[in-house]
């Protein structure tokens, strides 16, 4: 995942496994993302055009790259809520 310096709304850092230092990121999007799956409704199979937050870790043996993602979320609140409660920052 490339993350967009402009669209970062906040970030932090987590150890992976207790030891290697990585960077969070909490990042503004304008689409949350479908489930693709042909077997869900409509409105969770197709992406929707809708303010949300999408929060990304860094990978930690391949630092500026995030590659793993921890969800979108509709306020930035419920996204670092989400992340505190899953790291340490």
């Amino acid at each position: 995942m490339k993350i967009d310096k402009n669209r970062i709304v906040a970030k932090g850092e987590w150890k992976y496994g207790g030891i290697t230092p990585c960077l969070i990121v909490v990042q503004q999007e304008d689409t949350w993302p479908g489930s693709g799956d042909f077997e869900d409704p409509p409105e969770i199979t197709e992406d929707r055009k809708v303010a949300c937050f999408s929060v990304w870790y860094e990978n930690p043996s391949s630092k500026g790259n995030f590659n793993a993602g921890g969800g979108y979320f509709l306020s930035l609140e419920e996204a670092i809520e989400e992340i505190t409660n899953k790291t340490e920052l």
